[in-house]
Formats: structure tokens, C-alpha cells, sequence
């Protein structure tokens, strides 16, 4: 998977044609075939962790490798509300989308000060593919155990996520930058004290936007 996406990333380099790339929206979603605890082995766990996280990640290290140091940009993954609410219909799937969203809000203030933003969009359920044939297994009864107490409301559009995503991708401003640079520089310094170490507050954005099924949207 990884060379696959260093090849995706170096033609769209070259598409743009000035060496540089200056927006990325990372985009990868699988959904569990079956019960985890019945699974006769890890296979399925294996196959959602490898795409929902792993991918990411990577999608993440190559679009920043992309930009560049200084040179600026954005880069925006599509995680889920499921990273921040039991799902027990889904747990390997809640458990890549929360281990996605906590890597961009631990990476955001780093690539700040480098002129980058980061940013996991988290959604509830959106009308897509991959929702319509959660909708249909069973006749709507793991729908029902998955979504809980939202089962039945309105699916957010494409467009609604759409317009999320764009916002993620806006320029940092000087203030964002200079907010990443100190929050790496506290972290650096806490962690030159003994402390933990690396935890960025007060950094720009959060690098977490969460978009409810009513079309609010929480930072």
C-alpha cells in the first residue's frame, strides 16, 4: 500500500508540475465484514486497521514529505464520529478512526510550525456506498445495533462533508504558525524537564473537526 501511494503522490507532484504539492485530502474507508468476535482469525481486523489507520498514516507522512518545509499547505484526512463514541457493532472500525483522529491532533501542531495544517474531518453517517450496504445487511438490523439512538435520522450529504473538507484545507494563518511553533516549543521543553513531553497545546487548530448528523460542526 505505501509504494502504491508514494507513486500516486509523485504523479500528482508532477501533475501540478512545480514540485511542490500544496493540498491533500486523504481519503481511505472500509467497514467490517462481520462480527469481530466470531471472526475465526484476525484477517478482517488485519484488512479494516491496514486501510482505515495505517493508510492514513502513511497518506499523511508522504503529502507532508510532498510539501515541503516552510513551503506551506494543508492536509485534510476523513476519519469518524465512531472514533469518539462505542461502536460496538464496529470496534476494529472505531478503533482505526479514533487511532486516526488522535494522530492528527498530536501531529497538527508540528507540521503548524511548518506551515501545514492538519486536520481530521470525523463525520457521523454520511450518504455514501459504503452506509447504504451497512443499511441493507440483515435488513437494517446491524444499521440499527451501529447507529444507536441516530438510526433512522437524516444521513448527512456528500455536499455537507464536502464543504467540511474545503474548510480544512484554508492557508494557516501567521497566528496558527507561530501557535504550532510554541507548542512545539513547550513540548520540547517539558519533555527536556522529564515531562511526557510532545502534547502541542495551544497550537493553532485542534486538528479535529467533528460534523454531527444535524450539519454541526465542533472544533
Amino acid at each position: 500500500v505505501g509504494e502504491a501511494q508514494r507513486r500516486a503522490v509523485d504523479a500528482a507532484v508532477a501533475l501540478v508540475g512545480n514540485g511542490r504539492l500544496r493540498a491533500s485530502v486523504v481519503n481511505a474507508g472500509v467497514g467490517e465484514a462481520g462480527d469481530f468476535l466470531a471472526a475465526p482469525d484476525d484477517g478482517d481486523a488485519r484488512r479494516v486497521v491496514d486501510i482505515d489507520l495505517t493508510a492514513a498514516l502513511n497518506g499523511i507522512r508522504l503529502a507532508a514529505q510532498a510539501m515541503g518545509d516552510g513551503g506551506g499547505g494543508a492536509i485534510v484526512c476523513v476519519a469518524s464520529a465512531a472514533g469518539f463514541v462505542p461502536v460496538p457493532a464496529a470496534p476494529v472500525y472505531a478503533a482505526a478512526k479514533a487511532g486516526l483522529a488522535h494522530a492528527c491532533r498530536s501531529l497538527a501542531p508540528r507540521l503548524a510550525a511548518r506551515g501545514v495544517r492538519l486536520t481530521a474531518v470525523c463525520p457521523q453517517y454520511i450518504d455514501t456506498p459504503l452506509v447504504s450496504d451497512l443499511m441493507g445487511r440483515a435488513n437494517g438490523a446491524f444499521a440499527r445495533a451501529m447507529m444507536g439512538p441516530l438510526f433512522g435520522q437524516p444521513l448527512l450529504t456528500p455536499a455537507e462533508a464536502a464543504r467540511v473538507i474545503v474548510s480544512g484545507l484554508a492557508p494557516l494563518s501567521a497566528e496558527e504558525v507561530a501557535g504550532g511553533k510554541r507548542a512545539m516549543g513547550e513540548a520540547a521543553a517539558e519533555q527536556a524537564a522529564g515531562g511526557a513531553g510532545g502534547q502541542g497545546g495551544g497550537g493553532g487548530s485542534s486538528g479535529v473537526l467533528l460534523l454531527l448528523q444535524d450539519g454541526r460542526v465542533l472544533d
